[in-house]
Parts: C-alpha cells; structure tokens; sequence
C-alpha cells in the first residue's frame, strides 16, 4: 500500500471485532501503519448517536436499515480480492447518493456527522461492516475512505487493507 505512514480507524464495541453498524460502535481503534507494519495501535472515543439515552437520540431513532442482513461466507476468501486491485472509489470520491436518499442529509446529520468524524479525521480509512449512506459520503467529503467489509476480526480486517486485500461492500450501506 503506502509506505508512508497512514492511519486506518476501526469501530468497535470490544477491541477485536469491527462493528456491525458504524452509528452504535463505542469506539474507534485507530492503527499506524508505517511501511506496511502496524507501529501503533490506540482507542479513541466516538460519539455514539445511535445509543439509548444519547441527547441526539432523543427523536426515538426511527430509520428502517432496508432488510440487509449478514450473510456468514464460507472462507476468508469470500471476502477479499486480489492483490492489486483497487478496493476504494478514491479518497474524497464519495457516492453522492445526495439528499433524496432518505436519512443522512440534513443539517442534523451534517452536525453529528461531523461530531462523529471529529476524532478520526488524521485517519486516512475508516474500517466497518455496515454505515448508512449518509455517513459513507461525509467520510469521502473528509478526505477519508470508507471501507465497509465482512470481515469481523479487526486484525484481519487491518491486515487486509495493509496488503490491499479488501473488499469494499458498498451493497451493504443503507
């Protein structure tokens, strides 16, 4: 990949698995990568807006999450591609599915949004296993790449995007 240094952010409710929805992970895992070697690993804290009791979340959070559900694949090598080929749309590319997408693209989604990223936003990756549109295209708007995978252990998943292994399952965003 790289071989300047870079950071890649994982969110995480345990420290070892990626989140299955990037709104209600606790925390951000935030790994250097220095000459395709992790040099450093530290948590950081995320806002978390889709947690009971959180002030934003006081609307009763209501979004449907469009029936997509995690398929279990029958190795590693379902998830990954092969080496070399581009697992990203470009960093600051974004989906620009825009506002008639549903949530995601009003100005109360910009401002937690922009809360959300705020600890991240040295990151050059964002790593989980599912987000909404919404988020997906503020993090390219950031100048960091989201990359929405299947792969559950964090360090496999960090692993796979150190050796451009990675899959980015844009069918899983809702």
């Amino acid at each position: 990949m790289d071989t300047d240094s870079y950071k890649i952010a994982v969110v995480s409710n345990n420290g070892t698995s990626v989140s299955q929805h990037y709104g209600s992970a606790r925390f951000y895992e935030v790994f250097t990568i220095e000459n395709n070697a992790v040099i450093k690993h530290e948590r950081r804290e995320k806002v978390n807006f889709h947690a009971a009791g959180h002030p934003y979340n006081q609307h009763l959070h209501q979004h449907q999450h469009g029936g997509i559900k995690s398929i279990p694949l029958e190795s590693d090598t379902d998830m990954i591609m092969q080496k070399g080929q581009s697992f990203g749309m470009g960093q600051g590319a974004g989906i620009g599915f825009g506002s008639g997408m549903g949530h995601g693209w009003d100005h109360h989604s910009e401002d937690k949004h922009n809360t959300m990223i705020g600890n991240i936003l040295d990151c050059k990756y964002l790593l989980a296993r599912g987000m909404g549109y919404g988020i997906y295209d503020h993090l390219h708007n950031a100048g960091i790449e989201p990359i929405v995978t299947y792969i559950q252990l964090i360090e496999k998943a960090v692993k796979a995007v150190i050796e451009q292994n990675i899959v980015n399952h844009t069918e899983k965003l809702h």
